[in-house]
């Protein structure tokens, strides 16, 4: 028999504390095991050089961001390989100077980040012509934007290749 367990079965008290002791190991081995294994990771940026700055060789921002975006904020998730974001465009500069050769869709699935800042309209099937929403697609690339034309907020939604 072990010393913990003599010790335990003559000192009540001890026992406890033995108890507290492997319920707080657990618990914390809980915690540190679940954010390890954490998929989504969130940024924010105040502006196109500090966001590209933060971002150099991840590739999670879109080659289409223009260098007027601000406020700047993504959420990517490493097991899908999905990404969504959203940037001021200060500018005001229209989609077709930023995503070359953009193409219109009538309509796209995208998933919940779980965001806060994701608007839930974005969630799901959405189809321009029953939301207000610009829905675009640069060409050759996997990224679709979905734009907000009243305030300037732009919205875009990418699945990169595994």
């Amino acid at each position: 028999m072990s010393t913990v367990a003599i010790e335990a079965r003559q000192n009540p008290k001890a026992l406890e504390t033995i108890v507290k002791l492997a319920r707080w190991t657990l618990l914390w081995s809980f915690l540190l095991l679940t954010q390890a294994c954490k998929e989504d990771f969130e940024s924010h940026y105040g502006s196109f050089e500090e966001a590209h700055k933060a971002d150099a060789g991840h590739g999670w921002l879109p080659e289409f961001l223009p260098s007027t975006a601000t406020n700047i904020r993504e959420i990517h998730n490493l097991d899908s390989n999905r990404v969504w974001g959203s940037f001021v465009n200060v500018a005001g500069a229209s989609v077709t100077s930023f995503c070359l050769n953009s193409s219109t869709l009538s309509g796209v699935h995208v998933d919940d980040p779980g965001a806060t800042w994701w608007p839930k309209e974005l969630v799901g099937d959405i189809n321009s012509s029953a939301h207000a929403w610009n829905l675009y697609e640069c060409s050759g690339s996997p990224h679709s934007i979905l734009i907000a034309p009243t305030n300037g907020r732009q919205f875009y939604w990418v699945s990169l290749p595994r």
